[in-house]
């Protein structure tokens, strides 16, 4: 595995959308952070860093993966995940990282989304499956997620609704390469 600090030119070509959920035990939904390409293992240090369509486990302070998940489920220190990758059409992932830390009210956060190809033909198109999502989430996210059965589909509407895309060598390097060299 390569570094994963050296993004390259086709990073520009992949979007991400993700929010970082926190759930209370009231069970009301707080959108705390939007488009997150990492989370940090607050025990542990080691980071989950989204790229392309897969996950990065990094050890803390150091730029090469240790692991990379593209498809599964499993837990990783403090973080259980599921990842669920779509070959037809665009590649891309669809996750849920329930990121451990409970609260003394019971809170729970998760980090949620995709990430994938952005590219339709020439054409940018980015993250385009907000219902298929949303589906998807109902049906496996009530494996981690924290949140009763019976409100799952209010749960996934509320997430699909807060995603805003951003393509990942913007959200990393601050601009893409059509932007350096000046093409719309």
């Amino acid at each position: 595995m390569g570094s994963v600090n050296d993004p390259g030119m086709a990073l520009g070509n992949w979007y991400h959308v993700t929010v970082l959920a926190r759930v209370d035990k009231d069970r009301s939904i707080t959108i705390e952070k939007k488009n997150l390409t990492e989370v940090t293992d607050g025990r542990t240090g080691h980071v989950f860093e989204v790229y392309k369509n897969w996950i990065y486990i990094m050890k803390p302070g150091e730029d090469t993966a240790i692991s990379e998940i593209d498809s599964g489920n499993g837990w990783y220190g403090n973080f259980r995940y599921i990842v669920h990758k779509i070959d037809e059409g665009r590649s891309r992932i669809y996750f849920v990282i329930d990121l451990g830390d409970r609260t003394e009210l019971g809170d729970c956060r998760y980090l949620i989304g995709s990430a994938g190809y952005g590219y339709d033909d020439e054409e940018w198109v980015g993250f385009t499956f907000h219902d298929e999502f949303r589906s998807w989430l109902v049906k496996h996210g009530r494996k981690i997620i924290s949140y009763p059965d019976d409100k799952i589909e209010h749960f996934a509407s509320e997430i699909a609704s807060n995603l805003d895309e951003t393509n990942q060598a913007k959200s990393k390097l601050g601009w893409t390469i059509p932007e350096m060299l000046g093409i719309k």
